[in-house]
């Protein structure tokens, strides 16, 4: 419980990283080419925080969906969204590990 805790925290601050980098100003004209360092660094931090966050937020996104529906700001979307996937994330962890005990108890007897 534990490890899953650690990595579903690592993967809310690597996404809550990625969506406060800084808009380059390559990006704003586009005559310059590629958009920077800071939207590279913010997809390669969305994509890990999204993968650290696995399968919770996967299935959080109709709860992300839902408060666009209700048109909740931002900033309270993605809360909701983060909360959601880390509380499915330990609830799996949970019963992978009850399981998992069950099934090596069972084996001893």
């Amino acid at each position: 419980m534990f490890f899953a805790s650690a990595l579903n925290v690592a993967g809310i601050l690597c996404l809550n990283a990625a969506t406060r980098a800084p808009e380059s100003a390559a990006a704003a004209s586009p005559e310059f080419g590629y958009a920077g360092w800071s939207r590279g660094w913010a997809a390669l931090l969305d994509s890990l925080g999204f993968t650290l966050m696995m399968p919770g937020i996967f299935f959080a996104s109709s709860v992300f969906l839902g408060a666009h529906v209700l048109a909740w700001n931002e900033r309270a979307t993605r809360s909701v969204w983060y909360a959601a996937g880390y509380g499915i994330n330990l609830l799996t962890m949970w019963r992978v590990g009850v399981a998992w005990r069950a099934a090596r108890e069972t084996g001893r007897k």
